[in-house]
C-alpha cells in the first residue's frame, strides 16, 4: 500500500489517501471449499431416514468431513453457513417441514 501511495502523492500531492479503505481479507473455511458444504448437507439429507434440524445436520456434516477438533466458535461458523445454504435454496432443492422450532429440512421431492 505505501507504493501506490506514493504514486499518487507523485501524481497529486494534495490527495487524501486516508480516503482509500483497506480491502478485509476473507478468510475461508478450513474444512470446506467454497461450494462444497451444501453439497455434503445434501448427501446427509438423502442418508437421513427423517426430516433433520440445522444441528442435526451439522454433526451429519462433520461427521461426514470427519471434523472432531473443531471448537465452538468454529461449529457455530458451520452451522451458520449451513442454516444460509438451506434458506439460499428453500424450494429448489430443500424444503421445510412442518412449523416447529427448530426447523426440520427435507430435500424436495
Amino acid at each position: 500500500m505505501k507504493h501506490v501511495e506514493a504514486v499518487i502523492k507523485l501524481y497529486d500531492p494534495d490527495y487524501s489517501v486516508r480516503s482509500i479503505s483497506i480491502r478485509r481479507r476473507v478468510t475461508g473455511n478450513p474444512w470446506f471449499k467454497r461450494g462444497t458444504m451444501f453439497r455434503y448437507a445434501l448427501d446427509a439429507l438423502r442418508t437421513a431416514p427423517k426430516p433433520l434440524t440445522v444441528r442435526e445436520l451439522t454433526d451429519a456434516v462433520m461427521a461426514a468431513r470427519r471434523i472432531t477438533e473443531a471448537t465452538v466458535r468454529q461449529r457455530k461458523a458451520i452451522e451458520a453457513a449451513l442454516r444460509s445454504c438451506l434458506e439460499t435454496n428453500t424450494g429448489k432443492t430443500v424444503q421445510r417441514v412442518g412449523e416447529a422450532v427448530p426447523k426440520r429440512w427435507t430435500i424436495v421431492r
